[in-house]
């Protein structure tokens, strides 16, 4: 089932749109396909990409998505999102969406850099036929093969547009590169714990959105492992700061409950926080002192 969600662009996103669907839509019957040249100084950086329906009233409903991993360096890449049936409403206009991650559908890279994306074409599989749609469904086009590969002989003869009928394509004019920027969190603050919650302090550095996972965790003495106090994900705007707030584990309310029991309970307690950022090439580990409430 997909959700609606308000139809504001999402700043760590490169955005390319088709034209609005004319009286009568079009469906969608495939996988949408995307053609582009990427420019990524590192093979383990990431690209997420997700294809919406933007409607007349500014809600976007999610339609496809998918993950893909450039190899270093400069390459043609072809990459097809998860097959839909759906139909574009008139007015109603297909925005496909390219990001750095797509937290909790994918696991971001911890090896991230920035990437460049030009020349793209976005392919939709429809039922309608060339031509219809005001001329949007063209004919299907012939299949892009990079460098390198070669098709399966079940589809050397075959358009590229799947379905029945042709290829909904982009206007004519080609957009500019698009680079997807990343940014590098590090905490930024005390972390204060409550009898349920804890809340990390975290900024967002350069350029990009950053995002990613945390984790905070103790050593109790006489113990052989150490005990998790929370942990979670969050995304940050470039260049704010957030207080991350992660529910505390069972074991977490409880060695808290017992601390504040004692007829002089501690301030603080020393742990270790683990940040996993999208921006960074490896996790950052810091001790910190968690704040604890005061016992009733």
């Amino acid at each position: 089932m997909c959700s609606s969600v308000s139809a504001t662009d999402n700043p760590r996103a490169a955005n390319y749109r088709l034209g609005a669907a004319p009286a009568g839509g079009y469906t969608l019957m495939g996988s949408p396909t995307i053609v582009a040249t990427v420019e990524s100084p590192s093979p383990n950086s990431e690209i997420a990409a997700r294809l919406v329906d933007v409607s007349p009233e500014g809600t976007e409903t999610l339609i496809a998505r998918g993950l893909y991993r450039p190899v270093g360096g400069t390459q043609q890449m072809v990459f097809q999102l998860h097959p839909q049936g759906y139909h574009f409403a008139a007015g109603h206009v297909a925005k496909l969406e390219l990001l750095p991650s797509d937290l909790p559908y994918g696991r971001f890279s911890n090896l991230q850099a920035n990437v460049t994306v030009s020349n793209l074409e976005l392919r939709l599989p429809v039922m309608d036929q060339p031509g219809s749609a005001g001329g949007l469904v063209q004919t299907p086009q012939t299949k892009v093969v990079p460098a390198g590969y070669q098709l399966a002989t079940e589809f050397e003869t075959k358009s590229s547009g799947g379905g029945a009928g042709g290829n909904a394509t982009p206007p004519a004019t080609t957009p500019p590169a698009a680079v997807i920027k990343i940014g590098v969190g590090s905490l930024n603050g005390k972390l204060v714990a409550t009898k349920t919650r804890l809340t990390v302090p975290i900024r967002c550095g350069g350029e990009g959105d950053c995002s990613g996972k945390v984790s905070v965790s103790i050593k109790q003495k006489g113990a052989k492992k150490r005990t998790t106090l929370a942990s979670g994900s969050y995304s940050i705007t470039a260049g704010k700061s957030a207080k991350v707030s992660l529910a505390l584990t069972k074991a977490a309310k409880k060695l808290i409950a017992s601390l504040l029991k004692k007829s002089s309970p501690p301030k603080t307690l020393s742990s270790q926080v683990v940040l996993n950022d999208a921006g960074r090439p490896t996790s950052l580990t810091s001790q910190r002192a968690v704040q604890l409430p005061r016992a009733n």
